[in-house]
């Protein structure tokens, strides 16, 4: 007797599937980028890294169908004391997809408080933002939303 066949990889309930990876959005507006990263590590995922247009476009999806917020989305995208970018997994975000990812004039860590990134929604729907990582309660009472990615 032979036993087979694989099962289709499963992402699971209130997740979606998209290439090698799960997606959960939260609706739920989080001042701290690591209030957002400890929701999404508590769920086994992380924010996430976009390493393509075509995730950043199926990302911009998720964000316009699932939240209200100006701000869209924090991203897994971090500022480091040597000025350039992160993903959060040490990954340097040079030479990785960003080119037509970031709105006009952006990056411009205004006040020099801007060490992370949320991928906006609304207006800027698609573009990303550096952002302040505490954003508080100066963005007319709008901050970015819980976004968790996990592997299959």
């Amino acid at each position: 007797m032979i036993f087979c066949c694989s099962l289709s990889a499963r992402c699971p309930t209130s997740w979606v599937k998209h290439g090698d990876s799960c997606y959960y959005i939260e609706d739920t507006q989080t001042m701290k980028m690591m209030d957002a990263q400890k929701k999404c590590q508590s769920m086994g995922g992380d924010l996430p890294i976009i390493k393509s247009a075509e995730e950043d476009a199926f990302l911009t999806d998720l964000i316009k169908t699932n939240t209200q917020s100006f701000w869209g989305a924090w991203i897994g995208l971090i500022r480091k004391a040597d000025s350039r970018f992160y993903w959060i997994d040490d990954t340097p975000l040079e030479g990785q997809h960003s080119n037509s990812a970031w709105a006009s004039e952006e990056p411009n860590n205004y006040r020099g408080i801007e060490d992370c990134v949320n991928h906006y929604g609304k207006e800027y729907l698609g573009k990303w933002n550096d952002f302040p990582c505490e954003a508080g309660s100066n963005h007319n009472n709008d901050n970015p939303v819980v976004l968790c990615q996990k592997p299959l």
